[in-house]
């Protein structure tokens, strides 16, 4: 059981969690901002985002828990 509300795109509906054309569902995190991001505007700042992407294998990253680091 969960409490999280997933975000879904309301004129595809939710679809439940697969993967495609046909999923609504999207992410709404610190992770996304970063994953749509292309640097950072301060040089420390954007050395971390460097080594954030390097640690995970590049853009873009999916992996859940990788929002926790995000943050």
């Amino acid at each position: 059981m969960s409490y999280v509300k997933f975000c879904y795109l309301k004129n595809v509906g939710w679809n439940g969690f697969k993967d495609g054309l046909d999923s609504g569902v999207f992410c709404v995190a610190p992770l996304a901002r970063l994953n749509a991001a292309d640097g950072m505007a301060t040089p420390l700042a954007n050395e971390l985002y460097q080594k954030y992407f390097d640690a995970l294998g590049g853009k873009p990253v999916h992996h859940t828990l990788a929002n926790h680091w995000a943050e």
